[in-house]
């Protein structure tokens, strides 16, 4: 478990989970030469072996793209059950730089490296916390990730 809790972990549980629009917590994270695809099972891997029965729906793609964007987006699942958070990741240069490029200035963000990805974990409605919390523990351990928030600007652990 994470020493700090979200601000959209304590947003939402100040006000009530079935009050959460959404909220999206961005995390950078060092993708080596892995395709959006490949960063995605990586991370529902990591999930697995951390103990969590990880899976996605309404899986979309974009390799496909005229403009060569490589991304995929699903459902996050655990156990075959919602957990309000949908996941969605990027690897291409443009849409990592116009991220990177949005947040670059903020306190705390991190020093760049070269091939860096971007995860996106939006959360909506009746989010389960324990996964995801499992789910940052993942980023940050297994990709080095730095996180994001709108209100929190970075965390890096």
């Amino acid at each position: 478990m994470s020493e700090r809790i979200s601000v959209a972990t304590q947003a939402a549980r100040r006000i009530g989970h079935d009050r959460l629009m959404a909220y999206d917590v961005n995390y950078f994270y060092e993708r080596g030469q892995r395709s959006a695809e490949e960063s995605l099972s990586s991370l529902i891997q990591g999930l697995r072996d951390a103990g969590v029965d990880a899976g996605t729906a309404q899986m979309s793609r974009g390799t496909d793209w005229p403009q060569a964007l490589d991304w995929v987006s699903g459902e996050l699942n655990s156990g075959g059950r919602d957990t309000g958070i949908n996941v969605e990741i990027h690897t291409d240069d443009m849409s990592v730089n116009l991220a990177w490029e949005s947040v670059a200035d903020s306190p705390g963000a991190p020093a760049r490296s070269a091939n860096i990805g971007t995860c996106t974990l939006t959360l909506v409605g009746n989010i389960d916390w324990e996964t995801f919390e499992s789910v940052r523990t993942v980023l940050f351990d297994l990709w080095a990730a730095a996180e994001y928030d709108s209100a929190d600007g970075f965390t890096n652990r």
